[in-house]
């Protein structure tokens, strides 16, 4: 009898650790996931930042400066 409870004893410690490694896992999940998100939400806003620059035909120097209405290719 004492050899059976071993074994149940030994199962529940089991059960308890995969439990704790899947709560892990899905804390880890959800922090990738919502880092991710960020990443996504600022790639998405310098696309539409980049696209208002090139609708406009502002072309940024080193410096800061900025020149418009000029074409890309003229300053390439």
């Amino acid at each position: 009898m004492a050899e059976l409870q071993d074994k149940l004893t030994a199962a529940e410690t089991e059960i308890a650790e995969l439990r704790n490694k899947v709560e892990d896992a899905e804390y880890n999940y959800q922090v990738s996931s919502s880092r991710a998100e960020k990443l996504d939400r600022y790639l998405s806003e310098a696309m539409q930042k980049l696209q208002t620059y090139e609708d406009k035909n502002v072309i940024q120097l080193e410096g800061g400066k900025s020149v418009t209405g000029v074409s890309k290719n003229k300053v390439d």
